[in-house]
């Protein structure tokens, strides 16, 4: 029965491949709110992109789109940031930042906001809203290690990095909830899980996206430069070619994996010790680094209004107790009881669902293979 499901996969992968973009643009079309937002980002690209645009013009604009301003103002006033003296209104913060740095700001900001009401739900769609979130941020910190400073193209390419996925999990939710429960089964990857079920590439949807809001080329190149990165893809890339933003979004995307999709703290630390060690970042920088990550989240989700959203226990625990062996060792139990039970879940279902016998003894074999890490199972 699993493997039937996974041939269907397979099977609506080939198909879904030339139509899942298009399908999601019209998704995107029919959407009455998402072009009213897109609208606005495009109308601020177009003014930053005429030199003899007036800076009151760009305020006008950034005043026009409800609370957005208000939000443009805790943002440059928060931990992000840093400033000694605090910025109070939106023609002082385009001096301070630039035309286009508000601008990237703002065209992050008007994207979120937009997926408040689903992610209040919680579930699947939330914890990619979170993972979007993460990658901004922890792009943008990143960025400021390695002595980039356009944070705010950071930002924005974090958002950007993650929104093909976000958006399949908000217009087309059981298509992303199947890829998932695909990774959980074969023990890979979300990323290469909707690779494989759609025959896309979750950054070609992003791209997609890019494209239906006329941003700019620059971004298009930085993410096609980042996810091979972070698929491990780089043999065929020039390595002169390859920048340091696009070494920070790559690292953040699967920083914000692990914290995201990890249910332990060993497990969490494992990966997370991984990823900075392949990124060539010392366990000094790795602290420095996630150190301001729950604050930042703080202020974020209040400046986009999901201040329902928050990050995962173990996260805030491993920053919290990254030296303490005892918490690490009561931890490894619990990670083998969390990995079961979702195998345990498994059987349940199936024997609910009145599966054929040999589809229920292939769960259970699962189950002793995959939660209880057996060596053979006859």
């Amino acid at each position: 029965m699993k493997q039937e499901d996974e041939q269907h996969e397979e099977a609506s992968g080939a198909d879904g491949a030339g139509q899942i973009l298009h399908k999601l643009e019209a998704a995107l079309n029919a959407d009455g709110d998402f072009p009213v937002r897109a609208r606005v980002v495009m109308e601020l690209r177009k003014l930053v992109d005429d030199p003899n645009t007036p800076v009151e013009k760009i305020v006008e604009v950034v005043l026009g789109e409800p609370s957005l301003g208000t939000r443009i103002l805790h943002l440059v006033n928060s931990v992000f940031y840093q400033r000694r003296m605090p910025v109070m209104t939106v023609s002082q913060a385009v001096v301070q930042l630039g035309l286009r740095a508000l601008t990237d700001l703002c065209t992050g900001l008007v994207l979120l906001q937009r997926f408040s009401p689903v992610a209040r739900r919680g579930g699947t769609f939330a914890d990619n809203v979170k993972k979007t979130i993460l990658t901004s941020l922890l792009t943008s910190i990143l960025s400021q290690e390695n002595g980039d400073e356009n944070e705010e193209q950071g930002y924005l390419a974090g958002t950007f990095f993650s929104i093909g996925p976000l958006l399949l999990a908000y217009y087309f939710p059981q298509v992303f909830e199947s890829a998932e429960k695909r990774a959980l089964r074969r023990r890979q990857t979300i990323t290469q899980s909707i690779t494989e079920t759609l025959g896309i590439a979750p950054v070609a949807l992003s791209l997609g996206i890019i494209d239906a809001l006329a941003i700019p080329e620059y971004y298009r190149e930085l993410l096609i430069s980042a996810y091979n990165i972070y698929v491990g893809e780089t043999e065929n890339m020039d390595e002169n070619a390859v920048s340091d933003l696009a070494i920070s979004l790559a690292t953040a995307g699967r920083l914000a994996d692990a914290i995201i999709d990890t249910q332990t703290r060993p497990e969490l630390q494992s990966e997370i010790e991984t990823v900075f060690e392949d990124a060539g970042l010392t366990p000094e920088q790795m602290e420095k680094i996630l150190a301001p990550v729950p604050e930042a989240f703080k202020q974020q989700t209040r400046m986009i209004e999901m201040t329902f959203l928050s990050l995962p226990e173990h996260f805030l625990t491993f920053l919290e107790n990254k030296n303490d062996p005892e918490l690490e060792d009561a931890s490894e139990g619990e990670e083998t009881e969390d990995e079961f039970s979702y195998y345990l879940d498994e059987i349940r279902e199936a024997v609910r669902n009145q599966e054929t016998l040999s589809s229920v003894v292939a769960t259970v074999m699962e189950a002793m293979a995959f939660g209880l890490h057996f060596d053979r199972v006859l």
